[in-house]
């Protein structure tokens, strides 16, 4: 039976926003001996072309949007609730939405605690998704996991911070399995699966679907910081099987 726990949209490999990439543009051949060249031809208007689907919820980019390695999550210290939850719709964001805590069992050192960990990955990914806030994931992500932080920053740069939100339930987690690292002795690395249910982003008061229900398989290689006394996420990898 499938678990709803939070959403992941954030282990996609990398957030490639629409629009922030060009395709190379064809270079022409050169002359051929002497070969005569055909007269060049006046311009024509270029064709329009279909857009491409969007990456996980992604909204519209615009001219001053810079690359993606470039944008910064949004790691100030997120506002207790001041009352009770409410879940975003079409006519407001979520409203007082809990601050994920990460559980005493992350501290085990044995597979328990990276299940905890791995839970609240998936609860501060959510909390991201609903306030565009990355405080408590950036407790358990170090900078070695650049797409952990590359979807926070995203949501929090083209969406939150222009006041506009996301709408949709959060995933349905199953099947998680721990393992050794074959490389690093010191790395546990878990699998699963998990369900990412269609996605709506409100855009300047108009919502769309930007993302559809998809199945993805997941690794997560997660390591123990003596230091901090848990579990941290080294990388996410995340491949859509249906």
């Amino acid at each position: 039976m499938r678990r709803p726990l939070a959403a992941l949209s954030a282990l996609a490999l990398s957030v490639t926003l629409a629009g922030c990439f060009q395709m190379p543009q064809q270079q022409p051949e050169p002359p051929q001996g002497g070969q005569q060249q055909p007269p060049a031809q006046p311009p024509q208007s270029p064709q329009p072309q279909p857009e491409p689907p969007s990456p996980s919820p992604s909204p519209s980019p615009d001219n001053s949007t810079p690359p993606v390695s470039a944008l910064e999550p949004d790691l100030s210290e997120p506002t207790p609730p001041a009352g009770d939850y409410e879940e975003a719709t079409e006519e407001h964001p979520a409203r007082n939405v809990p601050i994920p805590t990460l559980d005493e069992e992350a501290k085990n050192q044995d597979d328990s605690g990276v299940l905890a960990t791995v839970k609240y990955y998936v609860q501060t990914q959510d909390f991201v998704k609903q306030t565009g806030n990355a405080k408590p994931l950036s407790k358990i992500v170090t900078e070695q996991c650049k797409a952990c932080m590359q979807y926070a920053a995203s949501v929090n740069f083209l969406t939150y911070s222009k006041g506009n939100w996301y709408v949709g339930d959060g995933v349905s987690v199953e099947q998680v399995s721990v393992g050794p690292s074959q490389t690093d002795p010191k790395v546990k690395i878990a699998t699963f699966e998990f369900l990412e249910p269609e996605i709506i982003l409100v855009e300047n008061g108009v919502a769309r679907v930007v993302e559809k229900e998809h199945t993805y398989d997941s690794k997560m290689a997660l390591r123990f910081d003596e230091t901090l006394g848990h579990w941290v996420v080294l990388d996410v990898t995340a491949e859509r099987i249906k």
